[in-house]
This record gives C-alpha cells, structure tokens and sequence, in this order.
C-alpha cells in the first residue's frame, strides 16, 4: 500500500488520555443532605410495560413486563426535587465544606440554571387509573417515606433526603451521578 504524503502519522503510544472538564466534584456530595423542595406526580414514558409472553417454563402465555424501548404506553411517577445544591469544596484538612454560592451548571444553550437532584419513584394505580401508594414490602416509595418519616406525600416536602452517587446504568460508562438515597 503506497503511503500518502500528506497524511501525519502519530505515534500511538504518545496519545495521552485526558478526562472531560469537571464543573464539580461529585464525591463532596456523597451522604450530604438537601431538602425537598417539590413533590409532584408525572406521567412518563413505561418502558417495561406488561406484555402477554410465552412462558418458558409452562408454555402457557402470561402477563409480564417486557422491556420496550419504542414503547408508547406511560405510567405515573412521583418525582422529589431538592432545593438547588450548594458548592461543594474541601477544607484545610480535606474534607467536604459547603459554601454559599450555589452550584450552577450550563445547559447546551449557554444558560445557567441552579443544580437540583431529582428522583422518580414509581406510583401504583387503580384499575380506573386512580394514584395510590403501595405499602408492600418491596415499594421504594413507601419505603422511602418510611425512612423520612413521611406518611403522606404533602409531609416529603420539607424533609431533608440524603445524596448519593449512583454508577450509569449503561455498560463501559464509568460516570455517576447524583440521585437521593433510596
């Protein structure tokens, strides 16, 4: 194969390795705790919604939820935002200071808004599409009002939830993000 002339050749093990600009330090966050400001119920797109399949093991077809990505079906959530972040910094000896600026991050347009940390629980519904919260065992939202002492929706706003980082979802992606304890 005839080498182009006005090609450059680089030597590939010069090519350094370099991290996206960081606006914060997510790890100052972890186990911080930040009021709830807002508690609403959304409706959003279901992704897993309930299909009839075949069993694998009876070969009868039953109802269960199947992940869809091109879904059209949508469920409700109740979504708790927390007041907008403070800065985060770190002080003489290294640990986790709270400033009284607060943390503000640019979107694609170049405008600046407040940081607030957002987390959507799944609501159940009556048969007539009426909300209602589940106190089963396994529900996160009941659980996570149990542990805020919460025993109505109104009683979330207020309290204080605890941040956590939570590692991305999607596979060979060493992101985390911050999201309220659950």
């Amino acid at each position: 194969m005839e080498e182009n002339p006005t090609e450059e050749k680089y030597d590939i093990t010069k090519i350094p390795t370099k991290e996206a600009p960081v606006k914060f330090d997510a790890d100052l966050y972890e186990g911080q705790r930040a009021p709830i400001s807002e508690v609403e119920i959304k409706k959003v797109k279901d992704y897993y919604p309930k299909r009839k399949v075949k069993d694998e093991v009876t070969g009868e077809m039953v109802e269960k939820q199947v992940y869809d990505p091109e879904s059209t079906e949508t469920k409700l959530v109740v979504e708790l935002t927390t007041a907008p972040l403070k800065k985060m910094t770190k002080d003489d000896n290294g640990y986790p200071k709270m400033t009284d600026d607060i943390l503000t991050i640019t979107d694609k347009d170049g405008n600046s808004k407040p940081f607030m940390v957002r987390e959507q629980f799944n609501i159940q519904t009556e048969d007539d599409g009426t909300p209602y919260i589940s106190k089963h065992p396994k529900a996160a939202l009941w659980k996570y009002m149990c542990k805020i002492n919460a025993k109505t929706l109104e009683e979330i706003k207020g309290k204080l939830g605890t941040i956590t980082l939570v590692p991305s979802k999607k596979e060979g992606d060493d992101r985390r993000f911050l999201s309220l304890a659950k």
